[in-house]
């Protein structure tokens, strides 16, 4: 009786470490093609950074059921981490800012040198109190990974000069791949050599 407890424990630990396996493979492989993350600024993500470098960027404040960081100095980052290699990157960012101050955003061209490619932010929706959300569209395929992180740029220049400031409330990103299929499979594979 002994024996037969001790092996279905044993079988329940393996089918258990076989299911986890299992889940986080497909979850890496992304076989759906769409990887959606947010950074809320209330809560750490574990695929985002905090925009950075501290400086340009105030601390984060909390707020009424939510949290903001000011951005006083031009430009900004944030790190996305991807578990592989996607074509297409979308960024939505919520902010207040004034009209005629501009906001760009944009991915590296080279880790090598100081390249992006930078783009303006088109609006696309403005609630009552304020909060603007802005997006752009970037083609990321020949964009350098960095142990596997795809960093952006925020930029409003003429922000200090100026005294305003850019309350940045929430970044979002969702970036696209073609569904699952063999070619994926092998391009999926060929991304642990792309660290």
């Amino acid at each position: 009786m002994e024996k037969i407890a001790y092996r279905l424990i044993r079988c329940l630990l393996w089918c258990i470490i076989v299911a986890a396996f299992v889940w986080f493979f497909i979850r890496d492989l992304n076989p759906s093609g769409t990887l959606t993350v947010s950074y809320d600024l209330c809560r750490p993500s574990p695929y985002i950074s905090e925009f950075s470098p501290l400086g340009r960027v105030l601390d984060i404040e909390k707020r009424d059921g939510y949290c903001v960081q000011k951005m006083v100095i031009d430009p900004i980052y944030v790190d996305v981490r991807l578990p592989q290699r996607y074509d297409t990157a979308t960024m939505t960012v919520v902010f207040q800012k004034s009209d005629e101050q501009p906001v760009s955003a944009g991915p590296w061209i080279s880790t090598a040198e100081w390249q992006w490619a930078l783009q303006a932010l088109d609006e696309i929706a403005t609630s009552s109190d304020g909060w603007q959300t802005a997006v752009a569209q970037f083609d990321i395929r020949e964009r350098p990974l960095d142990h596997r992180r795809l960093r952006f740029m925020l930029s409003s220049p003429g922000l200090s000069e100026s005294g305003r400031e850019v309350v940045l409330r929430e970044a979002r990103f969702t970036f696209e791949k073609p569904r699952f299929s063999w070619a994926i499979m092998k391009r999926w594979a060929a991304s642990f050599y792309d660290r």
